[in-house]
Order: structure tokens, then C-alpha cells, then sequence
């Protein structure tokens, strides 16, 4: 049952400026990922922007990162009684960290997409135990592109890179 976010919630997403724009789950649909398998549109998110901005950091060699020039920021405002369900750590195989991820997360993510049973889907992140992800159903009723704010790209700075290289793989 989908429950609701008291007070709303402040997401972060990171992403390369050819993709910074993308709030359809496109980047996702294509490639697949942790929670969803190809062929299901989700934006994947964080409450933690650091924790976004390393989730998206660590599909990189740190040298391809340095050189990259440009990395966009978006901040998604998601007000008060938006749907939400959750997955925990204990609905969870125990090597659900691991990389590449099982595929039984890829399962879960596609199976609530498709259930369409709610807006959000709350992930432990598996980068850091004391922050959480959400998934977003661009395709759900209560998904409005208003909520984000897109930070024009920026260059990429050392401590942000550093930062993220400290988190283990």
C-alpha cells in the first residue's frame, strides 16, 4: 500500500548535460539499472545530494570524471501527499549491494513501475546506510515536471570528485 511524505520531500539527481533535462526516465528505459530493467522509464534520485552526486560519479573512471566538463544538478520539489512505497534493506537479498546489482532489484523496481501503484519508490541506497533513494514514475498520474529545478551545468570541481572516490565501489 503506498503511503504518503509528510511535508513533501527534496530529491537530487545529477547527470551529464546532454541528460540533465531528461524527467522522462529515458537515460533509464534505455540502459537499465539497479531498480529497473530495460524498457522501464524511472528517474533515479536521492534525499542526499551528496549521495546523488556520487551515485552518478561512480559509473565512471575517476580520470573520465576529472576531464568531464560539465555535470548538471536537478533538485526536484515534491510536495505533501505524494504516493510513495518502500523497499527495505530486509525485503532484500543479502548481497543486494553488490556489482553488478542482482537481478531481483531490477524485479522489484519493474514489477512497482508497472503496478503504477504509486509515485515514488523509496530504495536503500547502497553507497550509504544513512540515506535513502527514491525512483520516480515519470509515467504516474501524480508526477509533475514543475517539481524540478535544473541547475544549468557546471564544471566539476576536485573536492565534489575526491569526495565521491572515497565511497567504496
Amino acid at each position: 500500500m503506498a503511503s504518503t511524505p509528510k511535508g513533501g520531500l527534496i530529491l537530487h539527481r545529477y547527470s551529464g548535460s546532454k541528460y540533465i533535462r531528461d524527467l522522462n526516465g529515458e537515460g533509464a528505459r534505455l540502459n537499465g539499472g539497479r531498480w529497473n530493467q530495460v524498457n522501464t522509464a524511472v528517474v533515479y534520485t536521492s534525499i542526499d545530494e551528496n549521495v546523488a552526486f556520487s551515485e552518478y560519479a561512480r559509473r565512471f573512471r575517476p580520470r573520465t570524471l576529472l576531464y568531464s566538463t560539465m555535470t548538471g544538478h536537478v533538485r526536484f520539489d515534491v510536495p505533501a501527499g505524494i504516493s510513495v512505497e518502500e523497499i527495505t534493506e530486509a525485503d532484500l537479498p543479502a548481497n543486494w549491494r553488490d556489482r553488478p546489482a542482482p537481478v531481483v532489484l531490477q524485479e522489484l523496481g519493474t514489477a512497482w513501475a508497472a503496478r503504477g501503484s504509486s509515485c515514488l519508490l523509496k530504495v536503500p541506497t547502497a553507497l550509504n546506510a544513512s540515506a535513502d533513494n527514491y525512483l520516480i514514475n515519470p509515467a504516474h498520474a501524480e508526477f509533475d515536471p514543475a517539481w524540478a529545478t535544473v541547475t544549468d551545468p557546471a564544471t566539476v570541481t576536485t573536492d565534489l570528485v575526491d569526495a565521491s572516490l572515497m565511497i567504496a565501489p
